[in-house]
């Protein structure tokens, strides 16, 4: 489902806290709130199916169709007030037009998913191939320490691939000036997950995830020492982080996520 390596399942990091689960009371373009993808108008069925998920690594607890800012029902009826609650921290924190193409929520079990808390992936078709949209999984236990970390991190998995695997030009300039494949070290990787992937992807959600929240204490703490995450100056690592600078619609959006 998610398109080969370009989407990815994120686990958190260890932190004091876990992220607090309360009810509430080429950048993609805006979408009206009642404007419906086209792969839904043959879809009568509320939800994604199992074989639409395609992913036995996450522990789904429910799945649940979005339209504009709000959850509709899913295959086992309404959603739950954790998952309205975890669904509500994704659209206050990201833009709808960087939700553009994401037609469904799936809630998952981060204790049960191997300590993934997060994922985005294609939609899969009744031929198994993608179709066009995507769905993102979040932790809706509470048990989260970095959930809006991962909410940005799998964004960027949004902006930064097309549906099916291809990158984006923001991709593609990213691996010109950085070639993938190297193996971790911290000069060059803002943590350790961002080399996990041979082509790439992960490196550049990574990047991403510092570059929105790296001088916030939503930096993260992926080496386990009690501190935030940092990118020491003069490294191949801070100029990674530095490479969204360069595209003033990304510096905006760092700007309203933050805001």
């Amino acid at each position: 489902m998610l398109a080969v390596v370009i989407l990815g399942a994120c686990g958190g990091a260890d932190s004091d806290s876990a992220t607090e689960v309360v009810p509430p009371t080429d950048a993609p373009s805006a979408v009206a709130e009642d404007d419906t993808p086209a792969s839904d108008e043959s879809d009568d069925e509320p939800g994604l199916t199992a074989a639409e998920i395609d992913d036995d690594t996450i522990a789904v607890l429910g799945s649940y169709d979005i339209k504009g800012d709000q959850l509709e029902d899913g295959i086992d009826g309404p959603p739950t007030d954790e998952a309205i609650a975890t669904f509500a921290i994704y659209t206050d924190l990201i833009p709808a037009e960087y939700r553009q193409g994401v037609v469904a929520f799936v809630a998952i079990d981060q204790d049960e998913s191997g300590g993934t808390d997060g994922a985005l992936q294609d939609v899969m078709g009744p031929d198994g191939e993608p179709t066009g949209d995507r769905y993102i999984a979040l932790d809706v236990t509470g048990e989260s320490v970095e959930l809006e970390r991962t909410i940005v991190h799998e964004t960027g998995h949004l902006m930064f691939g097309e549906p099916g695997g291809a990158p984006t030009s923001y991709f593609i300039d990213f691996n010109a000036q950085f070639p993938p494949g190297a193996e971790y070290n911290a000069d060059e990787f803002v943590t350790e997950y961002a080399a996990s992937i041979d082509d790439g992807g992960e490196d550049i959600a990574e990047s991403w995830a510092m570059f929105v929240f790296g001088d916030t204490d939503l930096a993260g703490d992926a080496d386990d020492d009690g501190e935030l995450d940092f990118v020491p100056e003069g490294t191949i690592a801070a100029d990674k982080v530095a490479f969204f600078e360069d595209y003033p619609e990304l510096v905006q959006l760092k700007e309203d996520i933050l805001n």
